[in-house]
């Protein structure tokens, strides 16, 4: 029993180390950028109050330390970023073309489209999509949205305090949306009970 029991503790051990090696690792290569100060292990996890104040813990953050910060979470660096220069030369390179696994979690509800594909797969789909979203297509897309998004919303505000199925009702509101817009047909999937 004694023996299962270190033998558990120095895996566990191992692997925290292996996690903890490998932020360093990518650490060492964000030196460069500015770091916001934080405790061992834990990184700045307590700079975060709660899911419901991210973003303005990030604008926080990005009022004390400057628009381009590197928080560690847990063993794990991320970069936030508010500077548009450093933003396109990031997204302008072919070499970053590869996701993080946190989209992982996206892929199960999405399936590998444009958002969650990686590699030559994203830059096929990307090259199909770019003439689609030029300014002045998207400019007719906006009465459309906001029509959709007020049925969305109330949708939504008639489920508060409920356990829900949102994917239903994002699936719904961009069929709408696709109809309207794509085909020019005006279906209001989303006024439907049943759908």
């Amino acid at each position: 029993m004694g023996i299962a029991i270190l033998l558990l503790v120095v895996v566990v051990l191992y692997k925290v180390y292996k996690k903890w090696l490998r932020g360093y690792k990518l650490r060492k290569k964000l030196d460069w950028l500015p770091q916001v100060p934080g405790l061992p292990i834990i990184g700045n996890i307590l700079e975060f109050k709660g899911p419901t104040t991210v973003l303005h813990d990030i604008q926080r953050l990005m009022k004390e330390h400057g628009k381009l910060i590197v928080v560690n979470i847990s063993f794990k660096p991320h970069i936030i970023c508010a500077d548009y220069d450093f933003t396109e030369f990031v997204l302008s390179g072919q070499s970053l073309l590869n996701k993080s696994g946190d989209y992982l979690y996206l892929t199960k509800w999405l399936g590998t489209g444009l958002l969650t594909s990686d590699g030559p797969k994203w830059k096929k789909r990307r090259r199909l999509t770019t003439p689609a979203f030029h300014f002045s297509i998207l400019e007719t897309f906006v009465p459309s949205f906001e029509k959709n998004s007020d049925i969305f919303l109330q949708k939504l505000d008639a489920q508060v305090g409920q356990d829900i199925d949102i994917y239903r009702y994002v699936t719904l509101f961009a069929l709408d949306v696709i109809a309207d817009r794509g085909l020019e047909n005006v279906i209001d999937v989303e006024d439907f009970v049943i759908a």
